[in-house]
């Protein structure tokens, strides 16, 4: 299985707008791409992951509710992971190391 994070990215757009083409307008695609989008998810699992009942109306089956919740989990772990990055690197640039040379010269 070769999942794409765009993917997910789509999914989680699409259980915001509950809309094809408003998820494909906040994606920056066209809605036939994005529905192609959806098509290859289908295709990748052999299942169906939403209902098109119509346009307006978008329902995700069992399978695609299961997929929202792994790419929330996803969401999650970059967006934590990129926290912690960002934290790392904060700490390393406000960190000063100073080195001192001692010398016990009597003289």
């Amino acid at each position: 299985m070769n999942l794409e994070v765009r993917w997910v990215e789509d999914l989680l757009t699409l259980e915001r707008e509950r809309s094809i083409s408003k998820a494909a307008e906040k994606r920056f695609i066209s809605q036939s791409a994005f529905t192609r989008r959806i098509q290859q998810i289908e295709e990748m699992i052999g299942a169906e992951v939403i209902i098109r009942n119509n346009k307006n109306n978008i329902e995700f089956t069992d399978i695609g509710r299961i997929l929202l919740v792994m790419s929330k989990n996803i969401e999650k772990q970059v967006e934590e992971t990129a926290k912690l990055i960002k934290n790392i690197k904060n700490e390393t640039e406000s960190t000063i190391r100073l080195c001192v040379v001692h010398s016990l010269d009597s003289g």
